[in-house]
């Protein structure tokens, strides 16, 4: 069974195999075999709970490859060196709490100081993302300040942002580096048709 992800070998996109990719990420975080095993398992934990997270608070979320995340993490190490920060999305996983799939780590993921701190990581993110925004745009602030949901906040903020983008895009308005993560763009939104309802409990 092949991984999932490839490489270009003399112009041609080739799959690399489970061992390849191993082998780029243990080399990129200077890890051992048995260290890899051990990142790769508490990894994979924070991975599933951060999706079991944002599932409970209704946002369609597909169960991800925690190797191909990690081969992703690598590629960038690789790529930016000294100057590699982790995307907001890879921080939040790795903040999560690194809990097994049985009953006992479950009910851990359902404690009131555990959804707590859970809640002012995601505020805290959503406002470092889209804090330009936000501050530029009424709608965007609405949707801040009307939807307590941490998650669901987050989703329609992207959402908001996705849509002010494409329209921007149709227009020819949109220069280049102007995109944000998810699509944030700066300016009014008044004439963007947004249900904010939609995203409320």
């Amino acid at each position: 069974m092949g991984s999932g992800i490839y490489k270009m070998v003399k112009g041609a996109r080739v799959e690399m195999s489970s061992r390849e990719v191993k082998q780029y990420i243990m080399k990129q975080n200077g890890w051992t075999s048995q260290q890899y095993v051990k990142q790769y398992d508490i990894f994979k934990n924070k991975l599933r709970a951060y999706e079991n997270y944002e599932r409970a608070h209704g946002v369609a979320q597909q169960r991800q490859s925690p190797t191909q995340l990690l081969f992703k993490e690598a590629k960038a190490k690789a790529r930016e060196g000294a100057d590699y920060k982790p995307s907001i999305k890879l921080e939040r996983i790795r903040r999560f709490t690194s809990v097994s799939s049985g009953k006992a780590g479950q009910k851990a993921l359902q404690g009131k100081r555990y959804q707590a701190r859970r809640a002012s990581l995601y505020e805290e993110a959503t406002t470092k993302q889209f804090k330009g925004l936000i501050e530029n745009n009424a709608t965007a602030r609405e949707i801040a300040n009307r939807i307590k949901d941490p998650v669901k906040r987050e989703q329609a903020l992207a959402d908001y942002a996705n849509k002010i983008h494409a329209k921007i895009d149709e227009e020819g308005k949109a220069q280049e580096n102007e995109a944000i993560p998810f699509g944030e763009t700066f300016g009014s939104g008044d004439d963007i048709d947004f249900d904010i309802d939609e995203y409320l409990d």
